[in-house]
């Protein structure tokens, strides 16, 4: 073959080699023009990403639990029972110490009530002894006028009786019930023998007298009375609620002390 035909062809060789690697620059520059950029990527990775999160549905209790990571820290609480147990023996005591000193206490405070129930006690006996001895006085007015009134003079006994064989807490109220009750029942019966007995001899009209002053005294008796007993029913209400409750109900049992009777409001009579 003569040179000059291989030289020839071997720059026709190189010649299209050299078109071809053009070629495929183009190519490339074709490709790489149309493909984003590192930052456009991460901006549309961002965006796909937003969008995941958006339309993720709602959990359900069929979406599959995440279970949370677990902590081996020690809690307070488990901090405290570890201390509790280390010091059992110290709190048992401290426990025990400080229930005896409440139960004293409370001890201490019942008793203090108990006594000056006691106290008031006293102050209602008297001014409810001083009332009730007027009813005798009654009955003498009332026989000389008439001795006919006897339901009212036999209501009057069996007050009178009740009244003073009465003891306890319960039968002085009772009784002190029926002698208000026998107290009302003179009075309307002196006033009616002295509405229906117009002319009045001595006697009479010294009965009269005799039943305006003990009207008076009754009425002055009435506010004594009714400012002891409420002292009195005040402080046993006190004390039965507390004697009624817990722990009091156990502590008055093991102290011998019990509810206290209340009387009635003298006010109204």
């Amino acid at each position: 073959m003569p040179k000059h035909a291989g030289a020839k062809s071997e720059s026709s060789t190189f010649g299209e080699a050299e078109t071809a690697l053009e070629l495929a620059a183009q190519e490339d520059e074709a490709r790489s023009a149309d493909e984003p950029t590192a930052e456009q990527l991460v901006a549309i990775l961002s965006k796909i990403s937003a969008r995941e999160r958006e339309a993720q549905p709602p959990s359900t209790p069929l979406t599959a639990y995440k279970a949370k990571p677990i902590s081996f820290a020690a809690t307070p609480w488990d901090v405290f029972k570890l201390w509790a147990r280390a010091h059992w023996l110290r709190l048992s005591v401290a426990g025990a110490a400080l229930l005896l000193i409440l139960a004293a206490a409370d001890l201490f405070h019942l008793l203090s009530l108990n006594t000056a129930l006691d106290r008031e006690w006293l102050g209602v006996e008297a001014a409810l002894r001083q009332r009730y001895a007027m009813a005798p006085a009654y009955v003498d007015c009332i026989t000389i006028y008439s001795d006919n009134e006897r339901f009212t003079l036999a209501l009057t006994e069996r007050a009178l009786a009740a009244w003073r064989t009465a003891r306890t807490e319960k039968e002085v109220a009772a009784a002190a019930t029926q002698m208000e009750n026998a107290l009302t029942a003179l009075a309307k019966a002196m006033s009616h023998w002295e509405q229906i007995t117009p002319a009045k001899d001595a006697a009479q009209t010294a009965s009269s007298n005799r039943f305006a002053e003990l009207q008076r005294e009754k009425d002055r008796s009435r506010g004594r009375t009714t400012e002891a007993i409420r002292r009195y029913n005040q402080l046993a209400e006190d004390f039965n609620d507390q004697v009624g409750g817990v722990p009091g109900a156990w502590i008055a049992r093991v102290a011998g002390l019990h509810p206290r009777a209340t009387l009635f409001t003298s006010g109204r009579h």
